[in-house]
């Protein structure tokens, strides 16, 4: 199957709800724009012609410019997002319109992080950047900053420092012990699991926190 290559960072729009001023704000941090299927509508209206449009096109609603590649994927196994995170290879990727909307897509799009631990990828919604912890994570943030360790499959946090509330030894599942609304509580913060399995959300302020913490 087709497959795109870019040196540089990528955006992903998805056809969740996103504005120009979202669009806007997290361009200025990659160089190529990818339409995940709908997200082309907002393009569109916006203006903007992507580099390339992937998907299954069945949400389509305008005519897509003859020099903009086209990756039309049929299979319905996998989401959208999933489908772009395999087929687009880049040092990073951020996409809009994915959170936000409706629930089972926001569950979706946080499930494909984790499916997709090869990939470097935050997903930017109106207040929050969220995006899969790698095994060895550090950031640098400032103090009382809220930040939440949300796990999509079991995992243990091996070591922890600059958090409210330590994670280490603590065994995170979903319906047992989650590790929402934390806060630092030193400019470094720094986290350790078992393996990957944890998805990580902060204040949309802190993009490019994110960015030099997944480096």
């Amino acid at each position: 199957m087709t497959s795109l290559s870019y040196a540089a960072p990528v955006l992903f729009v998805g056809a969740g709800p996103a504005t120009r001023d979202d669009f806007d704000f997290t361009r200025d941090f990659t160089k190529a724009t990818i339409a995940v299927d709908g997200g082309f509508n907002a393009l569109d209206a916006w203006g903007v012609t992507p580099d390339a449009v992937l998907g299954d096109m069945d949400s389509i609603r305008a005519e897509v410019a003859q020099e903009t590649k086209i990756l039309t994927i049929s299979e319905q196994d996998s989401t959208d997002l999933e489908k772009a995170l395999r087929l687009v290879d880049a040092p990073l990727h951020l996409g809009i319109g994915f959170l936000d909307g409706r629930l089972d897509h926001t569950l979706a799009a946080i499930h494909a992080l984790v499916a997709a631990p090869h990939r470097r990828m935050i997903l930017v919604g109106s207040e929050d950047v969220v995006f899969a912890a790698p095994n060895d994570w550090q950031i640098s943030l400032p103090l009382q900053t809220r930040i939440s360790f949300y796990p999509v499959s079991r995992v243990t946090g091996v070591n922890s420092s600059g958090l409210r509330w330590p994670l280490d030894g603590l065994v995170l599942e979903g319906g047992k012990q989650i590790g929402v609304s934390n806060e630092t509580s030193a400019a470094k913060i720094t986290a350790q699991f078992s393996e990957r399995g944890v998805v990580i959300v902060l204040p949309r302020d802190f993009l490019q926190n994110a960015i030099d913490g997944l480096a």
